[in-house]
């Protein structure tokens, strides 16, 4: 606390504030208990939800919609995506998970059974029609039959699945979002502190409380990091921060910031329907905020966004010999067996620090291989994963275990996404067929 009240001294001194009208704001207390309270908003009603054994409870914040739910089964974790309300129980009995799906508005309850499989952690599953689950480095999906459907597969350990008011799920990977789109998980472009929560139109809020906006496959930042908030919404194209008792606006083209509203009690949530503000305190109670009129004069040296320009090319990061895929944020063509000092000559990043990492790490010898990241830092920082053609493995070279992944993909008993789909159209035709396999025999034969 004492931190945000230097950061906001800093702030007006910097900052000429003018215009700014007191918030005003009416407290509901719902009768809901304090611990496990969570607060949604599926785009048309602003809910609070929480579980207690094999009961969820849903009371909507804005109509008089209430809801008890009782299942049978002790619930493990419960979530909201759009109309339908998810309540996911271990059945360790029977080593299964027994999945309940409510038609909110509706209020039809069904279930299905996804066998030799718990859920062990929360954020661990998403739903979007179909059911996904985290299952170590690898997103598992599920139909409404609990037959497995596809498996999605990652470079390491999935921290957490989310998604937004229109059903997209978004996974979080070594803190970088993902997108699910066309079937497949795509790299954003920008790292995220895992958990990472949707709060408003292609808008999300990582745990350092950064905004972040989703456009096409790349996102950018829309407030400072490190305002130390702990939930964040959009209001009239402000990015309202909550920061104990305090909430704030950033103005998403400057990062500008000021103070607007002091609550009674530290809140845990905000979320935004139409003009109002709701905000979830951490006793439990919640505050309908109207907040009045306020202008932050747009001052350079105010708090700055990090605006994660998508112009590439101008930055000064190119090369003649890879592809630089400015959209996806992939460097590909890079061919198996190349090392660490050969991938850097081959790259022009003049103004950047260029880092390599691998599983997390800093990856400073060897042979690079597909899904290490290529971290440019500099007035902006951009992050690339790698594709080597071929190499399906991460190893850097082809091998008996890339036939075998490209077999399996062919049989369609496993699925590729980003990097990997590139790194296995050996020829870049823009399909994955029996073709590539003759070329993948090739390359790791030496021809």
């Amino acid at each position: 606390m004492r931190r945000m009240l230097c950061i906001l001294l800093m702030v007006c001194l910097i900052v000429n504030i003018v215009g700014i009208t007191a918030a005003s704001y009416t407290v509901t207390d719902y009768g809901l208990p304090a611990q496990g309270t969570r607060m949604t908003c599926n785009g048309d009603d602003v809910l609070l939800y929480r579980y207690d054994g094999d009961t969820a409870s849903l009371t909507s914040v804005t109509s008089s919609l209430s809801r008890t739910v009782n299942v049978g089964y002790g619930i493990a974790d419960m979530g909201i995506f759009g109309d339908t309300a998810v309540m996911v129980c271990n059945d360790s009995i029977n080593n299964q998970l027994i999945v309940y799906t409510y038609a909110i508005y509706d209020d039809i309850l069904d279930s299905f059974v996804v066998r030799d499989m718990q859920l062990r952690r929360i954020d661990g599953f998403g739903y979007d029609g179909s059911f996904y689950l985290i299952s170590g480095s690898n997103v598992l999906r599920y139909t409404d039959n609990g037959t497995l459907d596809f498996t999605y597969r990652f470079s390491s350990s999935i921290a957490s699945l989310t998604a937004d008011f229109d059903g997209c799920i978004y996974a979080v990977c070594q803190n970088t979002l993902y997108l699910l789109s066309g079937g497949f998980f795509t790299l954003s472009g920008v790292s995220m502190a895992s958990p990472v929560t949707f709060v408003g139109d292609k808008i999300f809020c990582d745990e350092m409380g950064r905004l972040a906006s989703v456009q096409g496959y790349s996102t950018a930042f829309l407030s400072q990091p490190n305002l130390d908030c702990t939930a964040a919404c959009m209001l009239n194209g402000y990015a309202i921060a909550a920061c104990g008792h305090t909430l704030y606006a950033c103005v998403v083209s400057t990062g500008s910031a000021v103070m607007v509203c002091e609550l009674p009690a530290e809140c845990g949530d905000v979320r935004v329907l139409g003009d109002t503000l709701y905000a979830l305190t951490e006793d439990g109670r919640v505050m309908r905020v109207s907040i009045g009129d306020f202008s932050v004069i747009n001052t350079a040296d105010a708090i700055r966004q990090s605006t994660g320009s998508n112009d590439i090319t101008r930055s000064g990061i190119s090369s003649v010999v890879y592809g630089i895929d400015t959209e996806r944020y992939h460097i590909t063509g890079i061919p198996a067996g190349t090392n660490v000092t050969t991938f850097r000559q081959a790259i022009s990043y003049d103004g950047y620090t260029l880092t390599l990492l691998k599983n997390g790490g800093v990856y400073r010898s060897g042979k690079v291989g597909t899904a290490m990241r290529a971290e440019f830092a500099g007035s902006d920082t951009y992050t690339f994963e790698l594709s080597v053609v071929g190499d399906l493995t991460g190893e850097g070279n082809v091998n008996t275990r890339d036939i075998y992944q490209l077999m399996d993909f062919l049989l369609s008993t496993v699925v590729f996404d980003g990097v990997y789909l590139t790194s296995a159209d050996i020829n870049a035709d823009g399909r994955i067929d029996t073709l590539d396999l003759v070329l993948m025999l090739d390359l790791k034969n030496g021809r």
